[in-house]
This record gives C-alpha cells, sequence and structure tokens, in this order.
C-alpha cells in the first residue's frame, strides 16, 4: 500500500469533500484510492499503484489552490499537467504588491486572466499566494510566459503578444 500526505488550505477543504462526499466519492473512484482529509486541511492518499497515488495527489493539490473538481479532473488523463507559480518569489513579499501583481493577471472583470486562458487552452486558478496553471505542458509553458512578464511589469499587449509568437513559432 503506498501512502502520500499533502496539506491544502483550511477554506478549500470543503471543496474536497463537496456536498454530501460527492468530490471525495468521485476522486476515490476515479483513482482507485482511499482519501482521508481533515478540517485543517490535513490530507492523506492511500492506493495500491503509486502513479494513481501521484495522480490524484496532483488533483487534490490543485482543487488546494483554488481550482474546481471539474478543472482538477483533467489531471487525471495524463496529458495535462500542474504548475504553481508562488508570487512571493518573483514579485518579494510586501502584500501590497503581490494583490497588485495577482490584479494585473485576473485583469479587469477577469478579462486578463480569460484571455491568456483562451490564448493558451489552459485554465487559471489565482488564490492566496499563488498563480496555477493547467493544462498540456507546452500550453502551460506559454501561460506561465505571459505570467511572468505581466509580474515583471511588462504590459498586457506585449504579454498577449508574446503568446502569440511563441505558438507561432512552434
Amino acid at each position: 500500500m503506498n501512502e502520500d500526505f499533502l496539506r491544502i488550505p483550511k477554506a478549500r477543504v470543503r471543496a474536497l469533500i463537496g456536498i454530501g462526499g460527492r468530490t471525495k466519492r468521485e476522486l476515490s473512484k476515479k483513482s482507485n484510492c482511499t482519501i482521508e482529509a481533515s478540517r485543517e486541511g490535513d490530507v492523506t492518499v492511500f492506493g495500491e499503484d503509486p502513479l494513481s497515488v501521484f495522480n490524484l495527489k496532483n488533483v487534490i493539490k490543485a482543487i488546494g489552490r483554488g481550482f474546481s473538481a471539474k478543472d482538477a479532473y483533467r489531471l487525471f488523463s495524463g496529458d495535462e499537467t500542474l504548475s504553481i507559480i508562488n508570487v512571493p518569489e518573483i514579485v518579494g513579499e510586501r502584500e501590497k504588491t503581490i494583490v497588485r501583481m495577482k490584479s494585473r493577471i485576473i485583469g479587469s472583470g477577469g478579462r486578463s486572466k480569460e484571455h491568456i486562458e483562451y490564448a493558451t487552452n489552459t485554465r487559471i486558478a489565482v488564490y492566496g499566494k499563488t498563480i496555477s496553471i493547467i493544462g498540456k505542458h507546452d500550453d502551460v509553458a506559454d501561460a506561465e510566459g505571459a505570467i511572468s512578464m505581466l509580474l515583471g511589469g511588462a504590459t498586457h499587449k506585449s504579454a498577449f503578444s508574446a503568446i502569440q509568437r511563441r505558438k507561432t513559432s512552434r
């Protein structure tokens, strides 16, 4: 029996469990693993297959980073990956700067985030001090590039243009 442990934010435990335990049951069924979760956010995953445990752990991590269960399920396909960008590592620890930079990624009415998602065929979650991306490896790299540019102070126009240049150069 393989076992792995992870921690998710307390506020995301309800999203992991789901209404009446539905999400937790679906995750267990899809992965053929068992999940134990505490109200404090401590999660243990048990399973016979180490790859199943690893994949389930990534799905739970994605839910913990703000993705819906539906978006996180994409990680079960094996074609998609999860990337987590820790904003303070890039912009520093000042809370005002972190909030401002997260706002640049989201954009007015969520349009910047939606534009990056659409252009790269990814899903993006901005939660806590992280920005997370789910998608195919090359698409995630394109989204990471645009997000890094925005966090570095580039204009939205230049970040969006960079996505198009990367896509056409492949």
